[in-house]
Order: structure tokens, then C-alpha cells, then sequence
């Protein structure tokens, strides 16, 4: 493990050395006590040798133009200003003010600037930090800036060197253009020079040029005149960012000063409001502040000097104080503004607010390194998810003298690394141990030592930027909590608004939101800085630091005046971090190993091991990720190492030498017989095992078993189908090899079907097969095995023995059964590749027969099963009879499963019936309060059989119980399913010729009854012959030739004399009988020859005499008889007899009617 550098009970700071490899430890006597006590923000008494801004590339203070990254495109004479398209104009004209670098800089490659003003370097220009001494700047390459004769103050566009001591110097490689360390000779801007005295520059001598790169960097010296070579830093730094990263909990590591603390990501629910006192001149219109109240809370208000304009003050947020603009300055008019920070919301369609990053300690005084693991994407998430305008930080639990490391990382969802760029975005507020200190170097001492403390204790590590991507810093919010008088507006936003300065993201980024603690981007290809900074500065590509600052004019004054924002310039404060982390050398110590395949080394999790002192005595046992107990006998010790297959145990003597068994091997692997001795170093700490045929790094291999059995789940009443998912299983060694082969015990296993590749259910783990339905059981040792289903797919039914026990299938395990090769089960005493499972399901069976006749099966009819009741619902099948006719023939139906004619069944299983939304029982994990899932179906007839009326719809319901029980229930507890129909009506014809002639002749009269017991409706009637064009009725009477007697026709629908058809009669069978001859006609004598029995089937057509006409004789005499037709005693007997035939004729077309839907009741 790469760590930094660390010494028993002695700490050094992070990759920092007393050599000329790295900087010197920072061991001033005043910083560290400073460090443990808390700093006050003028360090001007104190020094830090080390290095505050390092830079492996090139260092640009402002943006560089378009084309102008290179330093060959930048010129370095004073005469390389861009065009007027890029200068006061357009981009990059005044990107922003940066006016300190305190502390040493060393920069690898050039220092280039945009600065629109003197840029100072090493001291403390304004507010706080440790300055520098002996070389103040060293540069590897060339000094230049922008001229800005174009803007009339030209003098502005230098860097300087700020220091109190005349030994301070600059060593620069290449050329000078920018930099100053002389007032009288060199400068010719005169109305500088007090101002510029009064900032303690030396004398002049300090800045030596032309070193070249070797010189200028490796022999940069410290205060007490030391050489320090800072040639190869960009290395140093890099090792240093490694060895935070791999601050991490690992295996064989014990940290005697390190906490890891919990880092969360949350709206900032709380509003702030503050007023902010800024360094540059007020903006027209400004009000002059009393009185400020309520920094910091969710409502601060400021109080003007006249009473009456507090109002005004407060809307507008354009405060100005009277003070001096620098030490030695007239007093002038300087900025007030009002910040404002809405409060944030968990609920993401309510934008605004900030970000709240909270890092959590734990208080202990003697973790004096507290780490934390920042994942930037989670919080590049939450910010644009809930549309926040900044992040702000909060340290809780932060011991007083603790140093905090921050490792920000950039990881997806799944733990890897994303390659990108990371937008490190800024808030208005930094709590410290529940202390709001973002703004407080104004404040207090005390005030002032919190912020300066947090700024001493944090390092910000971004190691996870790499050299082609940009870390980019800043507040991002584009003045979104800044009043309107504030924020910039029409043409003056353009200065900061270009195109590319849109692109670079920074639009009206604020300087004063700016970050506390130490940077490191070691890997970075380019770092942006578009804030102030409190801390070090360590990058190892290209840095830039610049502002998106707008205003212009032709005198400095106006310039501050027509500035917008909060009125602060880029300053980067150095203070120091002197974080480490410390091991101890324990009095007990422990050892590591791993359990690997023999095959590929892969880890394997499950083993079980003893340890044993050299005298036999047992220390413990230790399973994988298994726990401590000290109260079981042999004790269990806890495995340290939560990796599965990777084993470490702790708290083992030092000096003492102990054995390692294995007493059970992971599972489907062969034992190792072995012993292992290992022996924990008198200094403490984990030894890896070795020897003894121990493979590298501590792996000790086992050899997996080969057999292996396979099978397929399969729908046993559809074998052709796919397999069946979801299936589990018990699988059992019988007797054979495998009844030790379990660390001593038999062989047994809980199998789960694996559903896919990524199923990473701890049993599914023992299916070697991914493929759903289908199982293959590797590493099995040789014996036979019993293999029971414990549960079924979704849907199917556990095949069990007539008792009721699940079936046991076989299989057995040799030599050839392997993995390609594999054993296939017994099933019904056969060997298969494949075990069947029935459907849980249902039958619904009924019956359609005659509604006269119920033991009359009716066929030929068709339903729909609907899902709803009375037939108003989805159809979930439609049902056809299927039944052999009477000359054997087999008609095919749909979805019947019954043959016979009018019987039908049809299934469905229970997976169909869930897809159709059968209700669901509830409660099932209860003995009490279980309820069946109940769900409505009807049964509707959509075609009748033939010639018989269609039937009402069936409700029924389906219930399913927690035991998978399907069951059907009607509606109507009477139906036994039986469904009935009425049959429709037949009709009945016949015709009445002379004997002699064939001719039609009519007024005869009839009989019609049923025969005993074959008709339900017992009807008879008289039926008369009807001659008349329009039809007869009760009332119609005629008479026939020659005949002056009236013969009533009646129930006979045929209008032709001599020819009868009666409609709507019952189907069965009738006796009819004539009763009167035609007129001049005789009846036969023998009665049977005037009797016919004729049947009538539903809606068919019956006829008399096999269809052949009816004769009749002429009588030798045609004077009436007594009592005959013509007598009133003979038509009151056909009347009554014609009445009665009408009745039952009307009741059985009205129920006809009724069956047929025409008729509703």
C-alpha cells in the first residue's frame, strides 16, 4: 500500500521531506503553534518555506484569448495585446481582477497575464496568509503580460514582488517582461511609486532572469538560505495525491490517528442573507450602511445612515462604507452588498437554493487526520436535478488540532472511475463545527482564528482529474443572489458574457464565494481558479486564475466603479497543511491470506480454518467474513477482510508463531490437507502466509470437484415449450463419496434457478447455467444424490407421491459425469434430461340439454367466458361444442374437452388467469386473516343449438386461496350446471281430396292432441278447415257448395280449401284424428283409417299419411245427421274444441316469443 510518509509515533507532513526532493517540512516553531491553537489571520510574523502555488505547466492570470493558449502565440515584449475583437470589446478585455499569490510560487513552464492591474507576489498584499521568504517566485520559462496602453494605465499590466526582506528574490529561466522588484530605475510610472513603497517591494535586486530552467528551479532557497530543488515536484505532488487517495481502510493496515468520517449530499433547506463589505469602490446609487443585524440568518438587514432610506437600502442590496481603499490611501467610498440564498427544497421541481456537502468527524482529540470521500458526481447530480446555484460545506466533529483530507473522486452508479472533467462548484456559506465562518476575516480574533484554522486544516485532493480534462472552480451562480443593482446589466454584461467565456462556464462567477483549504489536482491537465482561495495551491498542469469581472475605463477609480459583483479581486491566501497519517507499532499483530481456485485463481468464499499456537493449543477458528465470539468453544475470531475468499486475522502475538488448518473448504472444492505456519513479526503487523505450496501474495488453492448434473424444468403438458423459470431445489448427497465431502458432513445444497448472468442471489450462485428453466449443479463430488423440488415456477404444482410428499428424484456422480458430460435425473425410473410440471389450473364444466327433456343433450352450441359479470367484459374464451353425430362423425369444436354432444369442459391455468387479473389472496404470511383473491366470470351463450332458443348468462366467480387452490362458485347456489333451452315450434301439414276425383275438397274437421306423456303441454284442439282468401278466425265462417251450413275454420293458417297447416306446436308426438267429413262426404268406419300419429320436431315440418293426401267417399245421401256438424250442439263442441287448440297454441308461440328475446316480462 502507498502511503505517505509515516514514522512510528512521530508525524510528518504528507510527502514532505527535510531534503531537496520536496520543500522543507514546515517546522517553524509560530505556525505550529499557530496550527494547534487556532490562527489569527495576520501572519505576517510567521513563514512556510514550502511551496503555496506550484503550477507543472503554465500559470495565465486572466483567460487567454482564443488561439493565444501556446506560448508561442503569446507575445512576451509588452506589444502581444489581441486585436480590439478580443480586448475592451469582447474576450477576454478584463476577465477579472487577481491581485495576490501568497506565499512562494514555483511555476514549471511561463507565467502569462491579462492582468488589468499590479498583480503581487510572496507577501500579504491584503488579508492574510503566510509570506514567503528567500526566493519568492521561481519560473521555469518566460514572464510576460498583456500591454494595456489601450486602457491609459499601462503601469497596471505588472507583476511585483511583495516582500519585507531585501534578500527575497525572484529566479526566473527565460525572459522578464512583467515582473518588478525595482521602483526608481525601472519604472517609469512615477505616481506609482509611494503607493508601491508603501507595500514594502525591495530595493530592486531581487529578480534575476535568464537563469535558465535547471538553475531557476533546483536552486530555490528557503528562509535560512537553503537550496530547495523543485525540478521534479510535479512528481512529488503526484506521489503525495496517490498516497491520499490510498488513505483508505485496508487490509493489513491499522491507523493509531485516522478517522474515516461520513460525507452526505442535501438541499441546504436554510436561508441566508448577508452583508458583505467589499474592497472596491461603491456603485452609483449606493446607500450609505449604519448598522448590519442578522449576518448570516435567513433575514439580515442592514440599517441606513439615514433612517428614512433603510427601506431603499434593503430592496436594493447597494450598500457603501467610508474607509481607505489600501493602508496609506485616502479614505474613500467602498462597497456593501446583500447576498440573499433562497432556502433549497427536497422537492426537485423547486429550483434555487444551494447544495449542502456535510462531512462528519468524530470528535476524537487523537484522530488528528479525519478522511472523507467526496463522490463529485452525486453532487453534479443533485445540483442540476434540483437546479441549486452553488455548494456549500459543512465540517462537523472536527477535533481541535485535527487536519481533514478530502478526497474527491468522480465515480458512476456501478463504482468506476468517470473520465471527465469536474466543475468544483462554490456556495456563499462554510460552517466549521457548527460556526458559520465563509466571511468572518472581517470579524473577531476569534471569529478569524475559525476561519483560519478550517483554512490550515482541509486539503481538497482531485486526483481524479486527469491530463486531459479541466478541474474548474467556482461559484457558477451568475449573480443569482445578488440584488439587480448588483448584478451586471445591457452592455456592460458583455464584458463577461462573450461566447467563449459562456463556454468556459463562469458567468458571472463571484470572487468572494470563494473556497477554504488547500487544492490538489495533481493529474489535471488545466485547473481554473475563478475564486479566492485559502490554502495551497498545487497543480501539476496548467493553471489558471482569473475573474469574470466586468467594467472598464480610462482611470483606475472608474474602473473599481464600474465593476459589478461584490466588489473583491482573486486572492489566493497561502496557509499551511500538515496532515498525516500515523501507524503504530502494536503488541499484537495478525495474518492475511486468500482461498483461490486451482484452475484460474479465482477467490473462492466459504472456507473455514483453525489456528493453533506452536504448541498444539487452539488460538480459534476464523470462517470466512465470519464474526467473533468469545464465548464459543473453540473461540471464533473475526475475519478483518470483507473481500469473500480473502482472509485476515488480527490481535495474534508478535514474535509468535502459530499454524493454519483448513477444516472446510469452500463449496464444491476438495479440502486442503495441509499445514501452514506462519510467524507475526516482533514489529506488529500483518504477514502474508508463505510457504508450504502457498502461492503469491498468500493464495491457497483448492481444486474443485468435477461432477456435475443437469436438468431442464419443463411444462409437463406442454414438453415442446420453454423451460420454466424460478424453480428451487434440495439436492442431498444419498451415500457414496459425498457423504464427508462437506468439511466432514454429507454433501447438501440449496439450489436456486439462475435467471440471468447478472443474478447474484447468494444460492442462484451453485446454477453454473444463466439460461432460465435450466440448471447445471457443478463441482459435485462423486455418490448419489436425491434431488427434491422445494418450489415450483410461478403458476405449476410441486409433482408429489399419491401420500402427498414431493417426488425424490435420483441421480448419481462418477467419473463421467462432467461438466460437459453431466449427469441426468431419474424421473419415473427413467433417465431424463428434463422434469415436468403441471399447471395449476381449473376446469369449468356444464351441460346444454332440451328445457322439456333434460335428458335430452342438446349439440351444436358455442359460449364466450367472460371476465365481468353478465356478459359485459373482455372475453377470455370462446367455447365450441365438440361431439361425434350420429353417423360417427367427429365435429371439432374450440376449446372443448369434452366429446360428448351438449357436454362441455374447458380449462384455464392459473398463470392465464393472473395475466387476465384474477385477484390476488392476501395476508398469506398469516395463520390468521388469510383472504381469498375473488373474481367475477360469466358463461354466455353467443349460439343456441339448433332449432332451440338461447339460454340466459351464468355468473360464476373464481377464487384463489394462499395454497394455490383454484375453485369455481356460481353465482346461483341452485345451478347444478345445467344450462336449458326451449326447442322452437313445428308445424304440421296434411291434405283432404275426393277418393274418386283427387279434387281438393273442404269443411272437414279435426282432432289434434298429444300423445300420453309425449308433450309437456298437455294442449288439444279442434281444427277446421279454412277456405277464406284472408284467413280464418274464431268468428270466420263459410259455406261450402250446395250446403247452407257453416262450418267454422279455425287453426288452420292455410287459406286453400281442402289443404290444412297448423303453426306452433310443441315439438313431440300427436294424434290426429278426423272427427267431420267435407259436406256430402262419409268418414271412414273403421277408426283407424281417419287416425294419423304424426311427431313433430323442434322447428320442423311434419305431414299426414307419409305426405300423401287424405280421401274421403261421397255419402249416398247428404241430409245431416242428428247431432251433426250443422246442429248448434255440434258447433258449440267445435268452438269450445278450436278454443282450447288456440289456447295452448298462443301459450306455446308467447314462450317461443319469450326464449327468442322478442317478448320481455
Amino acid at each position: 500500500m502507498a502511503v505517505a510518509t509515516m514514522v512510528s509515533c512521530a508525524a510528518v507532513a504528507y510527502g514532505e521531506s527535510n531534503d531537496a526532493n520536496g520543500g522543507a517540512t514546515v517546522k517553524s516553531t509560530d505556525s505550529e503553534s499557530c496550527f494547534a491553537d487556532g490562527c489569527s489571520w495576520d501572519q505576517t510574523g510567521l513563514t512556510d518555506s514550502n511551496v503555496a502555488t506550484y503550477v507543472g505547466g503554465d500559470l495565465w492570470v486572466g483567460v487567454p484569448a482564443p488561439n493565444t493558449y501556446n506560448h508561442s502565440d503569446f507575445k512576451l515584449n509588452g506589444t502581444g495585446m489581441p486585436t480590439n475583437s478580443y480586448s475592451k470589446s469582447g474576450y477576454p478585455g478584463r476577465p477579472g481582477m487577481t491581485v495576490e499569490l501568497e506565499g512562494r510560487t514555483v511555476v514549471q513552464g511561463n507565467v502569462m497575464g491579462n492582468l488589468g492591474r499590479w498583480m503581487s507576489l510572496g507577501g500579504k498584499a491584503w488579508g492574510a496568509g503566510f509570506p514567503a521568504k528567500g526566493t519568492v517566485l521561481a519560473v521555469g520559462g518566460d514572464v510576460g503580460a498583456f500591454n494595456a496602453d489601450e486602457y491609459k494605465y499601462d503601469y497596471n499590466q505588472r507583476f511585483f514582488l511583495n516582500s519585507t526582506d531585501e534578500n527575497d528574490n525572484a529566479k526566473i529561466g527565460g525572459s522578464n517582461q512583467s515582473l518588478y522588484g525595482e521602483l526608481d530605475e525601472k519604472n517609469p510610472h512615477s505616481e506609482l511609486k509611494k503607493f508601491l513603497r508603501s507595500l514594502a517591494l525591495n530595493n530592486g535586486y531581487g529578480v534575476n532572469d535568464n537563469l535558465g530552467k535547471s538553475v531557476a528551479l533546483s536552486k530555490v532557497t528557503d528562509q535560512n538560505g537553503a537550496l530547495v530543488d523543485y525540478s521534479n515536484y510535479t512528481s512529488t505532488l503526484k506521489g503525495m495525491s496517490d498516497s491520499f487517495d490510498s488513505t483508505t481502510p485496508h487490509e493489513g493496515v491499522v491507523y493509531a490517528n485516522v478517522n474515516f468520517g461520513d460525507t452526505s449530499i442535501a438541499p441546504y433547506k436554510q436561508a441566508y442573507q448577508f452583508w458583505l463589505k467589499g474592497n472596491d469602490s461603491a456603485l452609483d446609487g449606493a446607500i450609505e450602511v449604519k448598522d448590519v443585524t442578522g449576518n448570516g440568518t435567513e433575514n439580515a438587514q442592514a440599517t441606513a445612515q439615514n433612517g428614512n432610506q433603510t427601506a431603499q437600502l434593503n430592496e436594493s442590496g447597494n450598500g457603501k462604507y467610508w474607509d481607505s481603499l489600501f493602508n496609506g490611501q485616502p479614505a474613500t467610498w467602498l462597497r456593501y452588498t446583500k447576498i440573499s440564498v433562497r432556502a433549497a427544497s427536497d422537492d426537485p421541481n423547486v429550483k434555487g437554493g444551494e447544495g449542502l456537502v456535510t462531512f462528519t468527524g468524530d470528535g476524537d482529540a487523537d484522530h488528528t487526520l479525519q478522511v472523507f470521500t467526496l463522490n463529485y458526481a452525486d453532487v453534479e447530480k443533485a445540483y442540476q436535478e434540483h437546479g441549486w446555484t452553488g455548494v456549500s460545506f459543512d465540517f462537523e466533529k472536527i477535533p481541535k488540532g485535527a487536519s481533514v483530507l478530502v478526497n474527491v473522486v468522480n465515480k458512476d452508479a456501478s463504482g468506476n472511475d468517470i473520465q471527465g472533467d469536474i466543475n468544483f462548484r462554490t456556495g456563499w456559506r462554510f460552517k466549521w463545527n457548527g460556526q458559520e465562518i465563509a466571511h468572518e476575516y472581517r470579524g473577531t480574533e476569534e471569529q478569524q482564528k475559525l476561519l483560519t484554522t478550517a483554512a490550515s486544516s482541509v486539503m481538497w485532493n482531485f486526483s481524479s482529474v486527469g491530463a486531459n480534462n479541466t478541474l474548474k472552480i467556482a461559484n457558477f451562480d451568475g449573480w443569482t443572489n445578488q440584488t439587480a443593482a448588483v448584478k451586471p446589466t445591457g452592455d456592460t454584461l458583455k464584458h463577461s458574457q462573450t461566447p467563449e467565456n459562456e463556454k468556459a462556464g463562469v458567468t458571472g462567477a463571484d470572487a468572494e464565494a470563494g473556497v477554504i483549504g488547500s487544492i490538489m489536482a495533481a493529474n489535471a491537465g488545466r485547473t481554473e481558479v475563478w475564486t479566492s482561495t485559502n490554502g495551497k495551491l498545487l497543480v501539476g498542469g496548467d493553471l489558471w486564475l482569473s475573474q469574470a469581472y466586468t467594467g472598464m475605463a480610462s482611470t483606475v477609480s472608474a474602473a473599481f466603479a464600474k465593476a459589478y459583483g461584490t466588489g473583491f479581486s482573486i486572492e489566493r491566501h497561502n496557509f499551511p497543511w500538515r496532515g498525516n497519517a500515523q501507524t503504530s507499532y502494536p503488541t499484537s499483530g495478525g495474518v492475511e491470506w486468500s482461498k483461490v481456485d486451482s484452475a484460474d485463481s479465482t477467490k473462492l468464499p466459504g472456507s473455514e480454518w483453525t489456528i493453533k499456537k506452536s504448541d498444539g493449543a487452539v488460538v480459534g477458528v476464523v470462517a470466512d467474513n465470519g464474526d467473533a465470539d468469545d464465548s464459543a468453544n473453540p473461540k471464533k475470531l473475526k475475519d478483518m477482510n470483507s473481500v469473500p475468499g480473502a482472509l485476515q486475522v488480527t490481535g495474534l502475538d508478535v514474535g509468535a508463531t502459530y499454524t493454519l488448518e483448513e477444516t472446510k473448504a469452500p463449496n464444491g472444492y476438495q479440502s486442503s490437507t495441509a499445514t501452514y505456519t506462519f510467524t507475526v513479526p516482533k514489529t506488529g503487523g500483518i504477514v502474508t502466509l508463505s510457504g508450504n505450496g502457498v502461492g503469491a501474495g498468500g493464495t491457497v488453492s483448492n481444486t474443485a470437484y468435477a461432477g456435475s448434473v443437469k436438468w431442464r424444468k419443463i411444462d409437463a403438458e406442454n414438453t415442446s415449450g420453454d423451460p420454466l423459470s424460478g424453480s428451487e431445489w434440495q439436492l442431498t448427497c444419498a451415500y457414496g463419496d459425498c457423504l464427508k465431502a462437506d468439511g466432514g458432513s454429507p454433501f447438501k445444497r440449496k439450489i436456486v434457478d439462475k435467471v440471468s448472468k447478472d443474478d447474484l442471489r447468494n444460492e442462484a450462485q451453485y446454477d453454473a447455467n444463466s439460461d432460465p428453466g435450466v440448471i447445471q449443479v457443478n463441482n459435485l463430488p462423486s455418490g448419489h444424490y436425491d434431488l427434491v423440488e422445494t418450489k415450483a415456477p410461478d403458476g405449476y404444482e410441486i409433482t408429489k407421491y399419491e401420500n402427498g410428499n414431493p417426488v425424490t428424484y435420483k441421480f448419481t456422480i462418477d467419473d463421467t459425469t462432467t461438466v460437459d458430460n453431466p449427469a441426468k435425473v431419474l424421473v419415473d425410473g427413467t433417465s431424463k434430461d428434463s422434469i415436468g410440471n403441471k399447471p395449476i389450473g381449473i376446469d369449468i364444466t356444464w351441460t346444454k340439454v332440451d328445457a322439456n327433456d333434460k335428458s335430452k343433450k342438446l349439440p351444436g352450441s358455442e359460449w364466450d367466458i367472460i371476465k365481468g359479470s353478465d356478459g359485459k367484459g373482455n372475453t377470455l374464451k370462446t367455447v365450441k361444442d365438440r361431439y361425434t353425430t350420429d353417423d360417427n362423425q367427429l365435429v371439432q369444436g374450440e376449446n372443448d374437452e369434452d366429446d360428448a354432444p351438449g357436454a362441455f369442459k374447458t380449462s384455464f391455468t392459473l398463470n392465464e388467469l393472473k395475466d387476465a387479473g384474477l385477484t390476488q389472496p392476501s395476508n398469506c404470511m398469516t395463520h390468521l386473516g388469510q383472504q381469498a383473491g375473488v373474481t367475477q366470470f360469466s358463461l354466455k351463450e353467443t349460439k343456441a343449438p339448433d332449432h332451440y332458443a338461447g339460454s340466459a348468462v351464468v355468473n360464476f366467480s373464481i377464487t384463489w386461496s394462499c395454497s394455490n387452490e383454484l375453485k369455481v362458485v356460481w353465482n346461483n347456489l341452485n345451478f347444478d350446471g345445467t344450462v336449458t333451452n326451449l326447442p322452437e315450434p313445428g308445424l304440421l301439414k296434411w291434405s283432404k281430396v275426393d277418393a274418386n276425383t283427387s279434387k281438393p275438397i273442404g269443411g272437414s274437421q279435426w282432432t289434434l292432441k298429444p300423445k300420453a306423456g309425449e308433450v309437456s303441454q298437455q294442449v288439444s284442439g279442434t281444427v277446421s278447415d279454412c277456405s277464406k282468401e284472408s284467413g280464418c278466425t274464431v268468428s270466420d265462417r263459410y259455406t261450402p257448395d250446395g250446403s247452407t251450413t257453416e262450418i267454422a275454420g279455425k287453426n288452420d293458417s292455410d287459406k286453400d280449401a281442402g289443404k290444412f297447416k297448423v303453426e306452433n306446436l310443441a315439438p313431440g308426438t300427436y294424434e290426429l284424428t278426423e272427427t267431420n267429413p267435407p259436406a256430402g262426404y262419409v268418414l271412414p268406419s273403421d277408426v283407424s283409417r281417419r287416425t294419423f300419429t304424426v311427431t313433430i320436431t323442434p322447428g320442423g315440418e311434419a305431414t299426414v299419411n307419409g305426405g300423401k293426401p287424405v280421401t274421403n267417399a261421397k255419402s249416398i245421401s247428404t241430409l245431416p245427421l242428428t247431432g251433426g256438424i250443422g246442429t248448434a250442439r255440434g258447433l258449440l263442441a267445435i268452438g269450445g274444441g278450436l278454443a282450447l287448440l288456440i289456447v295452448a297454441a298462443g301459450a306455446i308461440w308467447h314462450e317461443w316469443r319469450k326464449r327468442k328475446g322478442f317478448i320481455t316480462e
